[in-house]
């Protein structure tokens, strides 16, 4: 058995396999139609499926009884709640498979909803605007956020790159907020 690698006949093994490692099916790259970095397929699939971040393990805090009645006015199930530095709650919780965030101030009033949208999802305003604005960074997650009233929704775009992370806030139009 011949050893090849810049091409595999039917006769010879890959590199990984002469080197002792078994071949990987799910890890071939494919090129971001939008963004033009490569990604392995595995992780395309389970960002299609919603499964790219699992939710974070938190430790449990203590949510105010008005903030936890109002979300569970509107929601069933459970939540792992996060407290912020501007004393408002957010629960992370899933709803028909697709991972969704409300925050709360102390007082139970709902500030923002916030649903894991696909980097294709996103108006082709704000696809402009991270391509011109976030051009050397790979994105982990993007939000579609709905504020109350009837106010337009607002994009959150999760990105990071070898130094940092940076978190983006968009309006539908592309505007930096």
């Amino acid at each position: 058995i011949g050893i090849g690698f810049h091409g595999i006949g039917a006769d010879q093994v890959s590199r990984h396999e002469a080197l002792g490692r078994p071949r990987s099916t799910n890890r071939s790259p494919i090129a971001h139609p939008i963004f033009g970095s490569t990604m392995p397929i595995s992780f395309v699939l389970r960002t299609i499926l919603g499964l790219a971040t699992p939710l974070p393990q938190l430790p449990p805090i203590s949510v105010p009884a008005p903030v936890r009645h109002a979300w569970e006015a509107r929601y069933t199930g459970t939540a792992q709640w996060q407290a912020a530095a501007d004393h408002s709650y957010e629960a992370i919780f899933t709803v028909h498979g697709v991972r969704t965030g409300t925050r709360y101030d102390a007082a139970g009033q709902l500030l923002e909803t916030r649903v894991v949208i696909g980097s294709f999802d996103l108006p082709e305003p704000v696809r402009k605007a991270v391509i011109r604005e976030l051009r050397r960074y790979h994105i982990l997650e993007s939000w579609r956020v709905d504020l109350p009233g009837k106010q337009p929704p607002q994009f959150v775009v999760e990105c990071d790159n070898i130094r940092q992370a940076v978190t983006v806030r968009f309006d539908a139009n592309g505007q930096l907020l």
